[in-house]
């Protein structure tokens, strides 16, 4: 039967302006229209929806080989393993989840090189000494895995999922209502799945496929209705994002089929500890590797374009920059007529000052030169007893006025602040360059 592109919403009572932290209070859910396929699979019923399954695959299908032992949770993922799925990892010291703020090109890019932060970096340690499922300094988490696959730019967490006014309640809970991109989400849990597949027999659903970001590596998994049933009884409530047939979805060559051979994807002479097209911090050596120097003698290094500086390759092949001004970068090796691929990166440019104002709100203030400040978080203490240490809990989206004015005024929600209260708190700001989204530094604040 040929596929319906009639798109399906969640209409609110009253109207409102797209993404923000205010919901309507009840909601009629229009039922999107069921076509399967020959083996009783449901097919996508827009193109929106579509994009989210695609996307979901690119995180799942990742296939890739690490050159040397990968962090994860509790161990590692041996040197030389075929992995399938990106690595899991709370990654909030930085908020360097993947493929949300770091690209699948610079994941993949810093598994070439058997010094980058990927396979050095064990953010359990110091300086960072993240508690809980954190290990590698990239990977992704539940929330990430789903945001990415709705196109969500903005990072949130699971209480924020199930108040942010894009996700509607399906109302009633009936598996029978189950369609393909919603989203199954436990506080008591703490975790969020997607619906990526349906079959049915019979018109009844008899199987769904879930999609999730899970330790050691993202997978997708197909669950009868009873298992899917009784994961209510562990408070699981299934949610409609509501401009799901706003998704879109970026085809890349080297994601999201099994078995794809890298080789050539990525320079052979050189990588950053970051990996290719990263965001590095203004505080920080930029540090590249020599893996293979060839005939090559010297490395040119460019600002903007502009070459600044020749000089010979060090003895130890580390090539350490030092802190860099903030800008646009490459990097070649050369033998003076041929030069090799270059490596890229920038170095941001970010500033960001927070100052109670009363009532329990904090005016965030954020400038940067090369970047675009687009949230903000509030986020627990390395003292705080509460959760874990550098816990973003709650995300306030930085609105272009807001860019304009140079601040925004954030309030902690009700539930947070009922549950945890006011007092020290500390912020940051995720601030996007077209190499991703980096984070600023925690700024503290006693909250009142």
């Amino acid at each position: 039967m040929a596929l319906s592109l009639t798109a399906f919403c969640a209409k609110p009572e009253f109207e409102e302006d797209g993404l923000g932290i205010v919901k309507p209070q009840h909601y009629i859910i229009e039922e999107p229209p069921v076509f399967s396929d020959i083996d009783g699979w449901d097919i996508p019923a827009n193109q929106g929806v579509r994009n989210v399954l695609l996307n979901a695959e690119q995180i799942v299908n990742l296939s890739y080989t690490p050159i040397r032992d990968l962090y994860k949770p509790g161990g590692v993922i041996g040197a030389g393993s075929n992995v399938n799925g990106l690595v899991y990892s709370s990654t909030r010291a930085e908020d360097l989840f993947c493929p949300n703020n770091v690209s699948f090109w610079t994941f993949l890019s810093s598994l070439k090189n058997p010094n980058s932060y990927l396979y050095t970096v064990d953010i359990t340690e110091p300086p960072y000494s993240i508690r809980g499922t954190a290990r590698a300094i990239y990977g992704q988490v539940c929330t990430q895995f789903v945001q990415y696959a709705l196109g969500i730019k903005h990072n949130f967490q699971i209480h924020q999922m199930t108040v942010w006014n894009g996700f509607d309640t399906v109302k009633p809970q009936d598996i029978e209502k189950l369609r393909l991109g919603d989203v199954l989400t436990s506080e008591r849990k703490g975790h969020t799945r997607l619906v990526t597949g349906i079959r049915r027999e019979e018109g009844k659903i008899v199987e769904i496929a879930i999609s999730e970001g899970v330790s050691p590596t993202a997978k997708r998994t197909v669950f009868s209705v009873s298992e899917i049933v009784g994961s209510f009884d562990e408070g699981y409530v299934f949610y409609r994002y509501r401009y799901i047939g706003k998704t879109k979805h970026e085809p890349l060559p080297f994601v999201g089929v099994e078995g794809v051979d890298y080789s050539g994807l990525f320079p052979d002479e050189i990588m950053p500890r970051r990996g290719d097209k990263a965001n590095w911090r203004k505080d920080e050596n930029v540090v590249i590797d020599v893996l293979s120097r060839n005939s090559f003698t010297e490395y040119n290094l460019y600002k903007d374009d502009q070459l600044i500086l020749t000089n010979k390759i060090p003895e130890s092949d580390v090539i350490d920059l030092g802190i860099m001004p903030y800008g646009d970068y490459k990097l070649c090796l050369t033998d003076g007529v041929k030069d090799s691929r270059c490596v890229y990166w920038i170095v941001a440019d970010y500033s960001i000052k927070a100052l109670p104002i009363g009532g329990g709100k904090v005016k965030v203030h954020f400038s940067s030169r090369n970047a675009t400040p687009i949230w903000t978080t509030w986020r627990t203490t390395k003292e705080s007893s509460y959760n874990y240490n550098d816990g973003p809990l709650w995300t306030t989206v930085i609105q272009d006025y807001n860019v304009q004015n140079g601040y925004v005024v954030t309030e902690l929600d009700e539930y947070n602040r009922n549950k945890i209260g006011l007092g020290l708190w500390e912020f940051k700001v995720a601030f996007e360059t077209k190499y991703g989204i980096i984070s600023s530094d925690s700024y503290p604040v006693t909250v009142c």
